[in-house]
This record gives structure tokens, sequence and C-alpha cells, in this order.
């Protein structure tokens, strides 16, 4: 099979992708990546958190309203003894009903502690969202850059295959003049056919990819990045000194919802000691009876209750000390995350300086292996180099050019870990 018969199922497959797939900006990723279903789920729990917090206020501070209905039977007539004789108090069988309304007055277990526990949790869910939005951007930025490192390294192998074609056609030439052996020919096409190879191959891994990161925008089609590398773009060199290590942990949400959730933990065990203060509430009943013996049918009641419960079945301790215990899991597990974001962001700092020693090493390897191009193409064609060392001076040259668009890339990826190690990406 013709090496352009080989490269026609990549093109055929290229066309299909381009005609079916959406071209987003990082930007663009960012934010579908951020707002997809999986993260709207988490919102949802921020969404349920709020409305607990709603309707713990009206618990505290709202009147409920109630109504009861009461029929009886007795198994006599009661009457009612006096000095002149027995007077009946009424019938066998009675009715009554009432309409209620209560209003909380004060009530410490829920105004100080309950309302306060449900704001740190509506707190805590709504970091965690922000976090998870700023996690899936992330992950979807990295499929980004995949791509683009898959398109830097098509773009190299695309060159080297223009100049092994060229190179053929001049081989070829001059084994027909009698100037080259037909070995070197069959070296150069042998080089040609591994190159259109691996472009091949670069396609398929490309289209796994885009379909990958069509996924992490909650999308069906394939993505196709849109992005061009400036070395400005990348932003200055981060350092991981004690500000910002101090700025990283005032800013991620991961650990603001642990602190969050530590706050409504300690919130719900003062709740349990409060429940020791009396309550106070007001009450106001309409009350309408019939089979008795008083005159009035119905009537209102209105009343001031006091209600304090010293013991609760041995149950406060025990609910005080389980929330306890919660407590400290919860700071053990904020210790350990604020030792997680200090090593993050010192590795995101690492791999910054990395990708930019990187860049700057493949640029000046590109100069160099460019230079070495043109002066093993003058000895080739004096008889000084064979067509082997040629095809070595051009295959550095295209493994250099690929190092350095990659290093461009990595170091604008590098940047995204960084933001995110901080708690800035999305911010």
């Amino acid at each position: 099979m013709s090496s352009r018969l080989r490269f026609l199922p990549s093109l055929l497959i290229g066309l299909a992708a381009a005609a079916s797939s959406e071209t987003l900006t990082l930007d663009q990723v960012l934010g579908s990546a951020a707002e997809r279903p999986a993260v709207q789920a988490v919102a949802e729990r921020a969404n349920q958190a709020e409305e607990a917090l709603r309707i713990e206020r009206r618990r505290a501070f709202w009147p409920t309203v109630g109504a009861d209905f009461t029929r009886t039977r007795r198994d006599r007539t009661l009457s009612l003894s006096t000095p002149i004789g027995d007077f009946p108090s009424g019938g066998r069988t009675g009715t009554s009903g009432a309409l209620s309304v209560t209003q909380p007055l004060l009530d410490p277990a829920r105004m100080l502690h309950g309302i306060p526990a449900a704001r740190h949790d509506l707190d805590a869910a709504q970091a965690s969202h922000e976090r998870a939005r700023r996690e899936r951007a992330a992950e979807a930025a990295e499929l980004f850059f995949d791509v683009l490192a898959l398109d830097s390294r098509r773009r190299a192998v695309d060159a080297f295959v223009k100049s092994l074609g060229a190179r053929l056609d001049e081989v070829s030439a001059r084994v027909k003049a009698g100037r080259a052996l037909e070995r070197d020919r069959l070296l150069v096409q042998l080089a040609l056919d591994d190159a259109e190879q691996s472009r091949l191959e670069l396609d398929r891994r490309r289209e796994v990819v885009t379909h990958a990161l069509g996924r992490a925008v909650g999308s069906d089609a394939p993505v196709e990045p849109l992005f061009t590398v400036e070395i400005e773009s990348t932003g200055a060199t981060p350092v991981a000194d004690d500000a910002s290590l101090t700025r990283a942990l005032e800013t991620r949400r991961d650990l603001a919802a642990l602190r969050a959730r530590l706050a409504a933990t300690d919130r719900r065990r003062a709740a349990t000691w409060a429940e020791l203060i009396p309550r106070l509430e007001a009450r106001a009943d309409w009350v309408r009876s019939s089979g008795d013996s008083t005159p009035q049918d119905d009537w209102v009641d209105a009343s001031v209750r006091v209600t304090w419960q010293p013991f609760a079945a041995g149950t406060r301790k025990p609910r005080a000390r389980a929330l306890r215990a919660e407590e400290r899991a919860i700071e053990a597990e904020l210790r350990e995350a604020m030792r997680g974001v200090a090593v993050q962001v010192r590795e995101a700092v690492a791999d910054h300086r990395i990708a930019a020693g990187e860049l700057k090493a493949a640029t000046t390897g590109v100069k160099a292996a460019q230079e070495a191009v043109r002066v093993t193409g003058e000895r080739y064609r004096a008889g000084r180099d064979t067509v082997q060392d040629l095809l070595d001076a051009e295959a550095i040259l295209r493994d250099r050019d690929g190092r350095r668009q990659v290093a461009l890339l990595e170091l604008a990826r590098a940047r995204v870990r960084y933001e995110l190690a901080t708690g800035e990406l999305l911010g």
C-alpha cells in the first residue's frame, strides 16, 4: 500500500471529526466544564442546605397553627352534689374543638446554635460547589492541553514528512544520475513510512482525546481547542513563599468547606447543652364545646408557657460526645488537607519552573538543530556526509521543535495547575 493510500483513512477521520465537532477556547472550556451536570449535582446540595437554613429560621421565629377535635362518651352521667340536692353537670357525650396559634418567644438551642449551624452547613455546601467547579474545569484544561500537545507533535511530524518527501525526490534523482546508491533511497523511504505511521497513530489518539474533552465539557460531540500559546499568557513566575502559601490556605474552597463543617458541628454540640435552658412560647386557643354544664359554647384562652427539660432520657452527654468525636475527625482532616495544599502549591511552582526551563532549553535546541541540518545538508551535497547523517539531523530538528511546542503548552498547563492549587482558578 502506498504512503498516500495509508494517509487517506486518517484524512477521512479528520474531516468527519471536524464536521461534527465544536471549537472552544480555553475560557469557554473552563466555563462549560464548571457548569456540567456533575457539578450541578453538587450545586443542588447547596440549594438543599439553603432550604434547610430557611426551615430552621421559620421554626425559631414563625408561629404555628394547629387544630384538634375531641368527642367523648362517659359511662355515667356526671352530677354536682349540693346541700339542696344533686344537679346534672353534663351529658354522657360531649364534643370539643380547638384552634391554636403558638408563637415561639425564646428557644436558645435553635436560635443561638441551630440557625448558625445551618448557616455554616450552607457555607460548606457552597464552598464544596465552588471547589468542584474548579476541579472539573482543571480536568477539562488538562485534556485541552493534551489535544494541543498532540497537534504540536502532529505539526512536527507533518514538517518531517514533507522534508522526507522532498529528500526522497532528491535522492531518487541522485540515484538515477548515478551519484547515490539505491540503499540511500530505501533508507529515506523507510523513514518516510515510519513518519507517516507515527502521524496516523497521533490522529487516532487525538480522536480519543477530543471526545474525552467533549465529555468533560458536557458535550456529546468532540471538541476542538482554539488556543494560541504566548509566553506572556502564562503570567509571572509563581513563588512558593510564605505569602503565597498563606493566600492559598485562605483561598482554597475545599479548606473553607472543612472549616464551615467544623463550625457547624461545634454549634450543634453547643445546642445539645443549650437544651437545658428553658424555652418560652405564647399560645392562644379558640375553643368550642358542647355536652358539658357550662353555659358558654366557645371561648378564647391566652397563655405564656415556659418549658424546661432538665433530663432528656440520658441522651445529651452521648450526643455531645459523638459530636465532639466528629469535630476531632474534621480537625484531623483539615490539618491533612492544609498540608496537602502546601505540597500542591510547591509542586505546581516546581512544575512551572521546570516547564520554563524546558522551554528555554528547547528554544536553544531548535536553533542548534536548524544549524546542524544546514551544515549536514551542505556536507551531504558535497559528498562528505551520508544520507543517514542528514536524516538523523532532520529527525533531531523535528524532535527539538516538537519539544519546544510542548514546552510552551506545559508552561501554560503548569499555570493552570498553580491556579488550581492556590484556589485562584475561576476566581
